[in-house]
């Protein structure tokens, strides 16, 4: 989701930004035990996935922010001017 916010910008950037806010204004622990106990299984694999699925948030900002830095470098350019498609940039020289 940071990739696509940080590469493509605009309303794409927004809502993903919007995600991201939302996601970060709850405290993860409280809203992973909310997570289980709507799901209703209290073994410790539904914790650890209720865990990574609240934990994204800050992952995602970090790529996002990484891919606006990233997006202006001249490399960037060079491989534009040569006629790379854009999700062409993003697998080679944006992604990894």
């Amino acid at each position: 989701m940071g990739l696509v916010a940080g590469w493509f910008g605009g309303t794409a950037r927004r809502v993903i930004d919007a995600l991201i806010s939302v996601s970060l204004a709850v405290p993860i622990l409280l809203f992973a035990l909310a997570v289980i106990s709507f799901l209703g299984d209290r073994e410790l694999p539904t914790f650890m996935l209720a865990l990574v699925a609240t934990g994204w948030a800050g992952t995602a900002l970090f790529v996002k922010n990484s891919t606006e830095i990233i997006k202006q470098a001249p490399y960037i350019d060079g491989a534009r001017a040569v006629g790379v498609p854009p999700f062409g940039i993003l697998r080679n020289h944006v992604f990894p």
